[in-house]
C-alpha cells in the first residue's frame, strides 16, 4: 500500500480542520495540523498556538517536518497534512517554500477557500484563538495570493492541486482517491 500524503491548504479562518473532519467520514484518514506538528518542537505553549506565525518561520518548518514524519501513521491510507503556503506574519503575507511540501513528500493539493465575509465572520466569533483580525479585502487578497502560491508550488512539485470550498467534500475525495 502506498501511503498518499495530502497537503490541506487554505488561509486561517477558512475552516480546513471542519473540512478535515468531514473528509474523515468518507476516507480513512488520518488528519495532522501544522500547528500542532509545529508546537511539538518548539517551546510555544499549547495556548500560545497563534503566536507560532510571530516566530521564525523557517525554524517553524523544520519544527513541522520533523514533527510530520515522527506523528504519521504509516498504517494509514491517506494522511492529511492541514495548514499554509501564505502566513500572515511580522512582516506581513509571508509565502513558504515549496521546499517544505516536498520534504513532507506530497501526492497532491487541496486549496481551500472561502467567502471573505465568511472567514471574516469565523475569526471574529473563535475565541480559542488569536488571529490577525483583518478587513475583508485584506482577506481576499491573502487568499488570492495563496492560491496563486499553491499553484506555483503545485506545477514545480509536479502534483496535482484542487481547488475547494467547504461545500466540495466529495469531489475532494475522488480527487485524493484517484491520486497514484
Amino acid at each position: 500500500m502506498k501511503q498518499q500524503i495530502v497537503a490541506l491548504v487554505g488561509i486561517s479562518g477558512v475552516g480546513k480542520t471542519t473540512f478535515a473532519r468531514q473528509l474523515a467520514e468518507d476516507l480513512p484518514i488520518q488528519h495532522l495540523t501544522a500547528g500542532t506538528l509545529i508546537k511539538m518542537g518548539s517551546a510555544i505553549k499549547s495556548s500560545d498556538r497563534d503566536r507560532l506565525r510571530l516566530a521564525d518561520i523557517d525554524e517553524n518548518q523544520q519544527f513541522l517536518i520533523e514533527g510530520f514524519h515522527q506523528s504519521r501513521d504509516l498504517n494509514k491510507r491517506y494522511i492529511i497534512m492541514d495548514g499554509h503556503v501564505v502566513i500572515h506574519g511580522p512582516l506581513g503575507l509571508e509565502e513558504l517554500s515549496a521546499d517544505i511540501f516536498e520534504a513532507l513528500n506530497i501526492d497532491g493539493m487541496v486549496h481551500l477557500s472561502a467567502d471573505p465575509t465568511r472567514i471574516l465572520e469565523h475569526r471574529i466569533s473563535d475565541d480559542k484563538r488569536d488571529r490577525p483580525i483583518l478587513s475583508k479585502q485584506e482577506i481576499f487578497e491573502h487568499q488570492s495570493r495563496s492560491i496563486a502560491v499553491a499553484k506555483t508550488m503545485c506545477r514545480s512539485l509536479n502534483v496535482p492541486l484542487i481547488e475547494a470550498t467547504n461545500m466540495d467534500v466529495k469531489p475532494v475525495s475522488s480527487f485524493i482517491l484517484g491520486l497514484q
